[in-house]
């Protein structure tokens, strides 16, 4: 789960983009400025005619702002005091001075600078918010963090500054610290949902979530409506292993009516998280009839599809993305597949190959389409499915296996059999069923004794598969250990089914 994201305090964004919006106002273009300002002189030309910049208040701001942003802040700090000198009174020349004398390293003449703007806006602690939101629009968030601690310490109940702080130890990802101005604002303003909602948020990035469930539970006392408080709410819940918890805030964010695919897709992950799979298949339904364009809803939902063998679901969605033209190699190879599941043996088939068509360096689909052949009896053509898959991917265990199967069960090439299944196993030394077929081949070879070993083996990965132990009683038999195989059949529990292990070992 991603965890839920802190909601920033709009005002302090809005501020730095309504300052952003105020020099795009006064600084369309620096050049274009001075071509109607001061005629004859261009911005390529500061550096050569100072002087005659320097004799205009305006013109020298411009100038220091054109080395501003040139990033030549010493430069800058000269014409922005020409400009001070010849106009005292603007606050924003001011402001530029401050912000471009801690660029160089200034911080004392700096501050000062600041509280000499005190004068124009009623306090200095107005002037320093200006000059915090200039450096947060440069990203000098550890400066701009400068700023509100000093406005804080002489207003130490202003809920804007301390919202700024938190933001802004957010964006630095300084949590502990943040953990503490969210701690303060809920203490400053303890009828805020948001403030609670922020602080549970941090203390569940900490870690801390005792006290963020605390915190979330606050924020939802405050607001009961706000489908996205229960939301994190279940996100905080889920990890504490609470699974009665989340399955209570999902049936309130229900109740509240999620908005929109992302939400209903949040729902169905955390419906699967807890063992609600009916839950989760209806969210993921609702989700892509919301948004059927959403390329991580639809892989998502057919991720979740196979993995609990929803294969009619698998099938129609894919299908639906198939005939929109949304459908890459893996969604085609999903298709195919529920197809196949389906027991849709000609379409599945059809299916594989489109795959290919998009991706023809596909391993899975050789490798199902081997499958499909041998099961129609297409000798010939599963081989080459299978050889291909190799070829392309030489740790395909499972076309190893099942060629090597194909052999055995065929009684042909027993050798190259036993070859082709000893090298599945040297890539997968635990798989049950490469065991069994291994153990198969040297009984169909009549190596009876090195069939009981590897058959035993086979039996200790997977205890559960009859058909495994059906083959080592007819081993035990060949090899004459009777006993041992009077011992295997009084373990039996009658009525156990016999697992199809043929098709079990090859896929």
């Amino acid at each position: 789960m991603k965890p839920e994201k802190i909601v920033p305090v709009l005002a302090l964004f809005a501020a730095a983009f309504g300052l952003g919006a105020w020099f795009s106002a006064h600084n369309p273009s620096i050049s274009d400025w001075f071509k109607f300002h001061i005629p004859g002189i261009t911005a390529e030309s500061v550096l050569t005619q100072e002087e005659e910049i320097k004799s205009s208040a305006y013109a020298s701001f411009i100038a220091g702002v054109w080395h501003e942003n040139a990033g030549r802040p010493e430069d800058a700090i000269r014409f922005f005091e020409k400009s001070k000198e010849l106009d005292p009174t603007s606050a924003r020349t001011r402001i530029h001075l401050g912000v471009n004398l801690m660029n160089a390293g200034y911080h004392r003449e700096a501050s000062l600078e600041f509280d000499r703007v005190a004068d124009l806006f009623g306090s200095s602690a107005e002037a320093r918010r200006i000059g915090a939101l200039l450096f947060v629009s440069q990203g000098r968030y550890s400066d701009a963090i400068t700023q509100y601690k000093i406005i804080l310490e002489s207003q130490p109940d202003d809920i804007k500054t301390v919202e700024a702080l938190a933001d802004l130890c957010v964006l630095k990802n300084d949590l502990l610290e943040a953990e503490q101005y969210f701690k303060y604002l809920t203490e400053l303003n303890p009828q805020s949902d948001l403030a609670f909602f922020n602080l549970g948020i941090v203390r569940s990035k900490i870690g801390h979530y005792p006290e963020a469930e605390r915190d979330m539970m606050r924020a939802i006392q405050l607001k009961e409506t706000s489908a996205r408080y229960w939301y994190a709410l279940t996100l905080i819940r889920e990890t504490r292993g609470n699974k009665a918890g989340v399955k209570e805030a999902l049936a309130r964010i229900e109740a509240l009516g999620p908005e929109g695919a992302v939400d209903y897709l949040q729902l169905a992950r955390l419906y699967a998280s807890v063992g609600e799979i009916e839950s989760a298949l209806r969210q993921y339904g609702t989700a892509l009839q919301i948004d059927s364009q959403n390329a991580e809803l639809l892989k998502d939902a057919l991720l979740f599809c196979m993995q609990y063998k929803y294969y009619k679901e698998a099938r129609d969605w894919s299908a639906e993305a198939e005939k929109n033209g949304r459908a890459d190699a893996k969604i085609l190879f999903t298709h195919a597949y529920a197809l196949e599941a389906l027991g849709q043996t000609e379409e599945a088939l059809i299916a594989y190959q489109a795959v290919l068509e998009e991706d023809p360096d596909f391993v899975d689909a050789y490798f199902y389409l081997g499958v499909l052949y041998d099961r129609r009896g297409d000798k010939l053509l599963a081989r080459q499915q299978l050889r291909r898959a190799i070829t392309l991917d030489p740790g395909a265990a499972e076309a190893y296996n099942y060629l090597g199967y194909m052999n055995v069960e065929d009684g042909l090439q027993l050798n190259e059999a036993i070859l082709l299944i000893e090298k599945a196993i040297q890539i997968d030394p635990s798989n049950a069923a490469f065991a069994d077929s291994l153990g198969w081949a040297y009984y169909k070879k009549g190596l009876y004794d090195q069939a009981v070993s590897e058959l035993e083996r086979a039996v200790q990965l997977d205890g559960a598969d009859r058909l495994i132990q059906l083959h080592l009683l007819d081993a035990y038999e060949k090899a004459g250990r009777q006993s041992r195989a009077e011992e295997l059949k009084a373990g039996w529990v009658a009525g156990t089914p016999v697992t199809d292990a043929g098709v079990a070992s090859k896929h």
